[in-house]
C-alpha cells in the first residue's frame, strides 16, 4: 500500500513539473516583445501604441492564451 502511494505522488509531482516547465518555456519576455514592437515601429506608433503598452499587451496575451490552452 505504501508503494502505490509513493508511485502516485511521485506521478503527481513530475506532471506538475512537466506543466510548470513548459509554461515558462513559452512565455515570451519582454526583450522579445520589445523587439516586436521595433521591428514595427511605425505602424505602432501611427495607429498610437506605445512601447510600454505593447509589451505590456504582449505578455499578458500570452499569459492568458496559455491559461485557456489556446496556446
Amino acid at each position: 500500500m505504501k508503494r502505490q502511494i509513493a508511485l502516485v505522488t511521485s506521478v503527481a509531482v513530475f506532471g506538475l513539473v512537466m506543466l510548470s516547465s513548459h509554461a515558462m518555456a513559452q512565455q515570451k519576455t519582454s526583450a522579445a516583445c520589445q523587439a516586436e514592437w521595433r521591428a514595427n515601429k511605425a505602424a505602432n506608433q501611427a495607429n498610437g501604441v506605445t512601447e510600454k503598452a505593447y509589451v505590456a499587451n504582449c505578455r499578458s496575451a500570452r499569459a492568458t492564451f496559455e491559461a485557456t490552452g489556446l496556446l
